[in-house]
């Protein structure tokens, strides 16, 4: 191969296998700590009263909970390798959803628990509201079985980034505080999504970038995401980035280096709003590993969570973002 120039390689080719073993090696691993969960939506006209009997519109079987959507958005992204770390139920029960997820292109490190598989039951109303009933009954992962599937992933080629849902709160931490000790440049992002989760502040240092939801924003009595993350920023590390989203009205983000930055929402018909934060979360994750400037991470991950609202599904969800390189 000429140096400045592309060989396109056919299948059978006798490079093949060295180009494709070159892709991997550039390919970003990003980790996601978490819990998948089987989801069952039902489509309704509207919410049904109590101690009705109402005929649904559809029902749709899908692997859920927030990692796996998550990296149901970044497999798409051509130099993104998504794993996903979660408990799950007994194993027999567990391999077909494995399975779906690996044709998929998405790795995953279960731990098999004699527990059901999480599973959680979601309303979605015509009107554009949902309502998710979850059920988890999982022991959550320790610190010794995350190092037990972690460990040697690591040896073989580190993980460019690491993405801790906002659960597991005194098991995450010491999952974390285990990567930095052995993987100190792996970029390590939290999920604040819930705010009644017992000692979830105790994560706040722990993040390089760390994500926040509205109701997270207005438990802790703020109307506004500007106002929140100048308040959270003293709380989270020195060098942190900060990302709240506020629905309709887009999202902000907020670090010592770039300030305050704001992104519109592109307005769209809401179809599906499940996971529209998840996707937002891969967005920017994208747009880290693109290497974009901090405004267009912010623009692109809006614009791709608008399109998941605008349609059914995690499908045809290429990421993107402007020219402009990040800021040195």
């Amino acid at each position: 191969m000429e140096s400045g120039k592309l060989t396109v390689v056919q299948p059978n080719s006798d490079v093949s296998l060295p180009l494709l073993v070159l892709l991997s090696l550039v390919m970003a691993r990003v980790l996601l700590v978490g819990q998948v969960y089987h989801d069952t939506i039902i489509y309704m006209d509207r919410y049904p009263e109590e101690d009705s009997k109402l005929r649904a519109r559809d029902t749709e079987e899908r692997r859920g909970g927030n990692i796996c959507n998550t990296a149901q958005v970044l497999v798409q992204q051509p130099h993104v390798e998504p794993w996903c770390l979660s408990a799950l139920g007994p194993e027999d029960d567990s391999r077909g959803l494995e399975s779906q997820l690996a044709k998929n292109g998405i790795k995953t490190l279960g731990i098999y628990r004699e527990t059901p598989l999480p599973s959680s039951y979601i309303i979605q109303s015509a009107t554009g509201t949902r309502t998710i009933i979850s059920c988890n009954k999982t022991k959550e992962i320790d610190v010794d079985e995350f190092i037990d599937k972690v460990e040697p992933l690591c040896r073989e080629k580190p993980f460019e980034w690491a993405h801790f849902e906002g659960r597991n709160i005194h098991g995450a931490i010491e999952q974390m505080t285990w990567l930095r000790q052995h993987q100190p440049t792996c970029t390590v992002s939290i999920e604040l999504e819930k705010p009644d989760r017992p000692d979830i502040d105790l994560m706040l240092p722990h993040g390089d970038v760390l994500f926040f939801s509205r109701l997270f924003a207005e438990t802790r009595g703020f109307d506004s995401a500007q106002m929140f993350l100048n308040a959270m920023q003293a709380r989270c590390k020195q060098t942190a980035t900060l990302y709240c989203t506020w629905g309709e009205q887009g999202a902000w983000s907020i670090s010592q280096k770039d300030g305050l930055l704001h992104a519109a929402a592109p307005r769209v018909t809401a179809i599906d709003t499940v996971g529209a934060g998840d996707t937002f979360i891969a967005g920017v994750i994208d747009g880290w590993q693109r290497g974009c400037a901090p405004l267009s991470i912010l623009e692109g991950a809006c614009s791709l969570a608008s399109r998941k609202v605008a349609q059914v599904g995690f499908n045809h969800l290429r990421a993107g973002c402007a020219e402009n390189p990040r800021a040195e």
